[in-house]
């Protein structure tokens, strides 16, 4: 039993104290890291999804990230593919079929198994 003694009733208040200090600084950290840890995640997925193509962000309800400041608006019509070399010069687009190579370079059937 416990005595009915100031020192039995002191210890007991601060036995009570320190759990609820505890409790409440457990719960916070709990809280805090749920929260830290939801905000990297949330991060992550954005960083994921705007490596995805737009139509596959788009479904994941994620919109296109803006252009960087100074970064010129394309000219060209959204259907126009324009390609460009290491140095950032345009690559003249090919018309036509390509060229052919050697004959029966293509034909497996005409190799000699």
């Amino acid at each position: 039993m416990i005595q009915r003694s100031l020192t039995a009733r002191v210890v007991v208040g601060a036995l009570l104290v320190v759990t609820a200090v505890l409790l409440g600084c457990g719960l916070t950290i709990v809280t805090l890291t749920e929260q830290r840890d939801r905000r990297d995640a949330d991060a992550d997925l954005r960083r994921f999804a705007g490596n995805l193509a737009p139509s596959i962000s788009g479904t994941l309800g994620v919109a296109p990230a803006p252009p960087p400041a100074g970064t010129p608006l394309p000219t060209a019509p959204p259907d126009h593919l324009e390609l460009f070399d290491r140095g950032g010069r345009p690559i003249p687009a090919l018309l036509g079929p390509p060229a052919a190579g050697p004959a029966g370079a293509g034909d497996c059937r005409s190799r000699a198994w």
